[in-house]
């Protein structure tokens, strides 16, 4: 039967609106019961694996490449409810969508939240790009949202809040990467306003730097082309990896010169392109690996490619010296 008490519902809001979530989509989807949702839920995943059709006689190898794109497919979280009411980013105050959320023709009804961005930011997100490109763009805009209710485009946006987790800043690359494959439902200018932010200034608030906003490190990396071992950025969840974040920051530099190139603002453009050249800056120049470097030009000189070292981030120097991939010509120079 159509027991309700097989069904559940959830709401980041409040308890009246996560009942209100539960009538909503058993309205849109018929009177849904337990097996009814099921149905639904199944048909729904089988959508989503047709955005990519995939053959072979070797049928582990479809299974396999499905059972990855099935979980590639669960960030960002959905955090609105289905009457557009949702926790406004670092504070988490309700936000009443009929009286507060059309401040902008690109703001969506559904909020997204949870961007685990150095650990999808690579490849999931791109992915979206090419399979979802208009749901890309509703999860780009809620990166807007988050600079325009918080002050300032997040490092790494989870739990609806600032974090001073992992390094580089790359929401910023995500919303380059989604603007430069044809993603438009989003506030590029807006975007744009965020992602320079975020390359040219720091917070003055050392409570707000503290807190997740703002590159870590940025003064040191604008003042020596690279962030040197004495900066220990003692203010991030992982301290010091200093070269990993030179090396990150040189990416994200070029990811917003493009944007900047596509919306016409030459003269950053030019700046954060010479930027973008920082990377060569941690390549000992005598080994061809990345090395710790100190403030005054010296390097640590580091033989131990393999093992983990306090100024790379979670890997060796064999793997992080490859992370030039705006620069690959230069890199095998």
């Amino acid at each position: 039967g159509k027991s309700m008490e097989w069904l559940s519902a959830s709401s980041f809001t409040s308890r009246e609106n996560a009942l209100g979530n539960l009538n909503g989509e058993n309205y849109m989807f018929g009177g849904l019961d337990f097996n009814s949702m099921m149905q639904f839920a199944a048909e729904f995943w089988c959508e989503r694996f047709h955005t990519i059709d995939v053959e072979s006689k070797n049928q582990s190898k479809v299974n396999q490449f499905y059972g990855a794109l099935y979980r590639s497919s669960f960030l960002p979280h959905e955090i609105s409810d289905v009457n557009g009411d949702y926790p406004e980013f670092s504070t988490g105050t309700q936000v009443d969508y009929s009286v507060y959320g059309n401040y902008s023709p690109y703001n969506a009804l559904k909020k997204y939240g949870d961007f685990s961005m150095w650990d999808i930011y690579r490849a999931q997100l791109p992915l979206y790009n090419i399979v979802v490109p208009n749901l890309s763009g509703r999860m780009m805009q809620s990166l807007v949202d988050m600079y325009q209710e918080g002050g300032w485009l997040p490092i790494f946006p989870c739990w609806n809040s600032y974090t001073a987790a992992m390094i580089g800043d790359h929401c910023s690359v995500a919303l380059a990467d989604a603007y430069a494959k044809g993603v438009r439902n989003f506030d590029a200018d807006k975007a744009y306003e965020a992602m320079r932010k975020n390359a040219f200034e720091t917070p003055k608030s050392f409570a707000e730097y503290k807190n997740g906003m703002g590159r870590r490190a940025l003064e040191s990396y604008l003042r020596y082309a690279y962030i040197p071992l004495e900066d220990s950025v003692k203010e991030a969840f992982h301290t010091c990896e200093q070269t990993s974040r030179t090396l990150e920051y040189a990416f994200d530099d070029f990811a917003v010169a493009q944007m900047a190139k596509m919306l016409g603002h030459d003269d950053d453009y030019n700046k954060l392109m010479a930027r973008s050249h920082n990377w060569k800056n941690v390549i000992n120049p005598k080994t061809g690996w990345a090395d710790g470097r100190c403030a005054n030009g010296k390097w640590l000189g580091c033989k131990d490619l393999v093992s983990r070292q306090s100024f790379i981030t979670e890997g060796s120097i064999c793997h992080y010296s490859w992370y030039v991939p705006h620069d690959i010509d230069a890199l095998v120079e």
